[in-house]
C-alpha cells in the first residue's frame, strides 16, 4: 500500500445577524459567533497547518 500526503482547502460561507452599536462591533460580535459555530474544524488545524483565520466579506446594517 502507498503512502500519500493530501493537501485539502475548505472556505465555510455564513451569514450571521447580531445586534451591535457599530459595524466594528458587529463584526466582532460575528466573528467570535463563528468560531464557535467553526470550532470542529478549527480543532483539526496545528501547529504544521497554514490558517488564515476570518475575512469579513461585507457588514450590511438591516432596517428594523
Amino acid at each position: 500500500m502507498k503512502t500519500y500526503e493530501v493537501v485539502i482547502e475548505t472556505t465555510v460561507t455564513k451569514t450571521i445577524t447580531v445586534n451591535a452599536d457599530d459595524k466594528d462591533k458587529a463584526e466582532e460580535k460575528a466573528h467570535e459567533q463563528f468560531n464557535v459555530f467553526n470550532g470542529w474544524a478549527l480543532s483539526l488545524v496545528t501547529s504544521s497547518d497554514e490558517y488564515n483565520g476570518l475575512d469579513t466579506l461585507s457588514i450590511e446594517e438591516i432596517e428594523s
